[in-house]
């Protein structure tokens, strides 16, 4: 007696997008925020204005956060990156997004499940004309740095250690037009970069208010992470030779010695 049997294959399934963890690490600095055009290290005798620092600086991240999670973000981890102990505002950070403490190795807490890097209020390098508040890590003992003969800032540094370490590509930047500008010259035109002050023909300074830059920042957010499939982490070529140009001989000699 033989026997008949009907396979039935079935229905090819799609993933629902919703359903994806896409996890968000923003690093946050205190030179680069909305409206900031002084050094955090020269206002620490002013209380006011001191505050009023961590206050642009935690709305930034805030715009950033928002644009994440419209974009359908599951997880967001904030890193306090910039020159005080606290400069994030704790009580006044979105309440959906993780608060990383300042200080630890570069990046700390970022590993291969995160999907992005966004730097947020970071600035141009050491050197930049178009950059405001322009310095690579220290603007007096140690000025510039090359890796691998290119001159490169704190922008580079981070997205190697993103790239090489976790393979995260940095997938958006906000701060002043010079940082924009070199944004896309390391890492390409895929990644976005948001300007939220730029360096005027005549030397001033043009600081559009947070209630304008906000909106671009949080649109910002939600564009990059469209992006996130296309771009790629940051590489570098191994062995890594690093130069350094230090402000006088005096210091070079002690670093010598």
């Amino acid at each position: 007696m033989g026997l008949k049997f009907k396979v039935a294959c079935p229905e090819p399934t799609t993933p629902n997008p919703e359903s994806r963890i896409i996890k968000i690490y923003i690093a946050v600095d205190s030179e680069g925020p909305t409206g900031v055009a002084e050094y955090p290290r020269h206002l620490t005798h002013d209380e006011a204005a001191v505050r009023r620092g961590r206050e642009l600086m935690t709305a930034d991240a805030n715009a950033a956060v928002a644009g994440c999670f419209e974009a359908g973000a599951t997880e967001v981890a904030v890193k306090d990156d910039g020159f005080l102990p606290e400069n994030i505002i704790p009580e006044l950070l979105d309440e959906r997004a993780r608060l990383l403490p300042g200080g630890g190795p570069l990046l700390c807490g970022l590993d291969s499940s995160y999907a992005g890097l966004m730097l947020i209020g970071f600035h141009a390098m050491e050197g930049a004309i178009d950059g405001v508040l322009a310095h690579t890590w220290s603007g007096g003992r140690r000025r510039r740095y090359w890796i691998n003969d290119r001159e490169a800032g704190e922008l580079a540094v981070y997205a190697i250690v993103a790239g090489q370490d976790c393979n995260v590509p940095v997938i958006m930047t906000s701060g002043c037009a010079g940082l924009c500008r070199e944004t896309h010259e390391l890492l390409g035109p895929d990644v976005v970069a948001v300007a939220v002050k730029r360096v005027c023909e005549d030397g001033t300074i043009d600081l559009p208010a947070p209630e304008e830059t906000a909106p671009l920042i949080t649109a910002g957010a939600r564009d990059a992470l469209g992006r996130i499939d296309t771009v790629k982490p940051c590489g570098v070529s191994f062995p890594i030779e690093m130069r350094l140009q230090l402000s006088d001989k005096a210091i070079t000699d002690g670093h010598i010695e």
